[in-house]
């Protein structure tokens, strides 16, 4: 059996070191990033929200655009890779998000999905936890953008702000 110390070790060399060295390269190699977020709701308003190993808090299920693809279609993707959730429908754009706060030149699209169809989650060494949360429950420790886009989502205002984390 591995020790904690062993398993973070594992963690930082995996996940942290490779991060650390991707946003290095696109910091040198991009004058912008784009960045596809999903909120999924359940039949009973409650929204799907999944836990990275590398970054801390709850989030919204997304990632990346990768070369050629999509917004829509990197939050598809995403959708399956982290969630195993397969959307029914065509994803609704919320809005578009400014990130620079956190890494110059990124932007978050924001899509929600309502029907869909979710195969067995099973938590792996990037997503460790994927669950349904009620909105008016959300965990204490769901990142500051998911919570604020979701609230937009809830109250069916229009975004109340250009900037992810406001």
């Amino acid at each position: 059996m591995a020790s904690a110390k062993g398993v973070m070790l594992q963690r930082l060399v995996m996940i942290k070191f490779p991060m650390v060295l991707f946003r290095f390269y696109s910091r040198l190699t991009r004058g912008k990033t784009l960045g596809a977020r999903t909120a999924v709701f359940d039949d009973n308003g409650r929204v799907l929200l999944i836990k990275q190993s590398y970054v801390k808090g709850w989030q919204l299920p997304g990632g990346g655009v990768d070369a050629g693809e999509t917004m829509r279609e990197a939050a598809i993707r995403e959708l399956y890779e982290e969630a195993n959730v397969e959307p029914l429908e065509a994803l609704q754009l919320h809005g578009i998000y400014s990130n620079e706060s956190k890494f110059r030149g990124d932007h978050v699209a924001v899509f929600i999905c309502r029907k869909y169809k979710q195969g067995v989650f099973t938590p792996n060494i990037e997503i460790t936890a994927a669950q349904f949360f009620a909105t008016n429950a959300l965990p204490v420790d769901v990142n500051a953008g998911a919570k604020a886009r979701i609230l937009e989502i809830v109250s069916g205002n229009v975004p109340s702000s250009d900037h992810w984390d406001a």
